[in-house]
């Protein structure tokens, strides 16, 4: 498993959600947004989940579930993957 994450830290907009209302369901207590991720992070970090960051994805060729990237660390690379997640996220 890997994921793309176009920032320079996993975490996305969580990490800009300081206040408090995140957690009860998974974890069972009220957490900020930075704690949130985080927990799911030091989850992806302990199940062996590749990271590679700053990476933009340019092409999914989603019938061959092929993918065409960019990182500054990788340069221009292909993957191959069993699934593709979508996860886009939001901006405030």
């Amino acid at each position: 498993m890997v994921i793309l994450e176009r920032d320079r830290e996993l975490g996305g907009i969580l990490n800009q959600c300081i206040h408090s209302g995140f957690g009860l369901q998974y974890f069972g207590e009220e957490l900020t947004g930075p704690e949130y991720a985080a927990r799911f992070i030091r989850l992806a970090e302990e199940a062996g989940v590749e990271t590679k960051l700053e990476t933009m994805a340019l092409d999914i060729d989603a019938k061959n579930r092929r993918i065409i990237a960019i990182n500054p660390k990788d340069g221009y690379f292909e993957l191959t993957a069993g699934a593709i997640v979508l996860a886009m996220g939001c901006r405030e």
